[in-house]
């Protein structure tokens, strides 16, 4: 089992309700598109891509003038949060701002992208559209951006884009900059996570955000994912603090191999190496695979940089007990958050792991190693995975709070897919009320890649008012 968590929907339409009507029993439903393309919405469509797929289609005469996919939300800590916001959500307004701020189209990440626009100083995002991976999803993107403007009446005077120069919005956006004379603005990845939940929550500034996800492109030319960030009322955000960060053998592959990840902290470790590490290495790689990593690592052959949070997530799950390939995304880290919540009753017990901070760069570094060391020894003594994996979360809510008192910061904007672990976030929640913090949830607009594009948004607007 991936999750602890079973998602449940209603029938949508009458159509849907005459159907569970007739069949008297659950469905297991799962939407109308072949894997990274988007939704078929016409029978000719549907037959020509599902054919081979579906024994039976159920078909109407009502044509569907746009896809719309499934929302997803979740209850945390009392509170609704968005995890995927598209039917009965968008296109909605989900922020307001000056009148006088200029135009903007936002368009997102190239995963689960969302487009936004702003127009009048009123922020309107798009449905979910999903991965821009393929041909099809990029013609399905363009097709949303000119229907939605339409439906505003909008022409941007600025196009905001991912700052990953070789992301799909980076091309498209100077694209449709030339058609309408507008100016491109690229911002980073991680700073437009923690501005999306910041103007969302109307958070009152300053703030420390915290952008904890999988991989983005940094203004280092590194790939960040473990940031931290000081918001005042104007200007870029201000990145303070970051993961130690460790290198990812093969990029994407270390992102679908979480041993990959666990090869490369062990790498690292130095004088906090245990026997353990490099035992559980041992069963979970095979020796000639471990010896090309090491020698890739060595040699700095396709091994980029990373302080990513996500794949930190990976590696403790891999020394766990995750083996194999990651058959979604954030597979090892659900499955971490499902052991975590066994061994607590859903709720944290005071317990964690230590972490060590130093400057480094100009930054505030957070070292990993002595929390992998003592990761690593409990498993020697036999300590439950669900123990190890408790006290590890227990240790990433501690350093939230513990970041937050080095800056001398009370409020907490938290940003990025790391963010969808409920166990981690009922976590932060407990915690903030004796830490004396206050935590601003993304809740309306996903804290995944979902809500970047309202993130983009605001960092124009924070320009045009600088």
């Amino acid at each position: 089992m991936f999750s602890r968590f079973v998602g449940i929907m209603l029938p949508s339409s009458p159509l849907h309700a005459l159907l569970m009507d007739v069949w008297g029993k659950p469905l297991v439903v799962t939407s109308g598109n072949l894997s990274g393309e988007p939704l078929c919405i016409s029978v000719e469509e549907g037959l020509e891509k599902l054919g081979h797929v579906a024994d039976v289609f159920l078909v109407h005469d009502r044509p569907v003038v746009r896809p719309v996919d499934d929302s997803v939300v979740r209850v945390t800590d009392g509170r609704a949060m968005m995890v995927r916001r598209a039917r009965g959500y968008a296109p909605r307004p989900v922020w307001r701002t000056s009148a006088a701020a200029p135009d903007v189209l936002a368009l997102g990440a190239g995963l689960k992208n969302t487009i936004c626009w702003l127009k009048r100083g009123v922020a309107v995002m798009s449905q979910h559209l999903g991965d821009l991976s393929s041909a099809a999803s990029l013609n399905a993107f363009e097709r949303t951006v000119e229907a939605l403007g339409r439906t505003l009446d909008a022409v941007p005077q600025v196009i905001a884009v991912d700052a990953h120069p070789d992301g799909p919005t980076f091309a498209l956006g100077r694209r449709l900059a030339r058609k309408w004379n507008a100016t491109v603005v690229p911002v980073q990845h991680h700073q437009a996570h923690v501005l999306a939940c910041a103007v969302e929550n109307e958070t009152p500034f300053p703030a420390l955000g915290i952008a904890w996800d999988g991989t983005g492109f940094g203004t280092d030319g590194t790939v960040w994912g473990g940031e931290f960030f000081v918001l005042e009322e104007e200007g870029e955000p201000h990145r303070v603090a970051r993961l130690r960060p460790f290198l990812l053998p093969g990029g994407d592959e270390a992102v679908r191999e979480p041993s990959r990840c666990a090869c490369s902290l062990a790498r690292q470790m130095g004088p906090w190496r245990t026997e353990g590490l490099d035992k559980r290495l041992e069963r979970g790689m095979p020796v000639r695979k471990r010896e090309v990593l090491e020698a890739m690592m060595a040699r700095n052959i396709h091994c980029p940089a990373t302080s990513s949070m996500g794949r930190l997530f990976d590696a403790v799950a891999f020394w766990c007990g995750f083996d194999g390939e990651a058959g979604c995304e954030g597979h090892a880290a659900m499955m971490l958050e499902s052991w975590a919540a066994e061994a607590s009753g859903e709720k944290m017990r005071g317990e964690a792991y230590e972490w060590v901070m130093h400057e480094e760069e100009g930054l505030l570094e957070l070292d990993w190693r002595p929390l992998m060391k003592s990761v690593d020894e409990d498993l020697l003594k036999g300590v439950s995975r669900s123990c190890i994996a408790r006290k590890f979360h227990e240790s990433l809510a501690n350093l939230a709070f513990d970041v937050a008192e080095r800056f001398c910061l009370d409020r907490l904007v938290l940003g990025g897919g790391c963010f969808q672990n409920a166990f981690l976030l009922e976590g932060l929640a407990g915690m903030a009320q004796s830490r004396k913090c206050q935590l601003a949830l993304p809740q309306r607009v996903p804290c995944n890649d979902g809500g970047i594009s309202l993130g983009q948004v605001a960092a124009v607007v924070r320009q045009w008012k600088g």
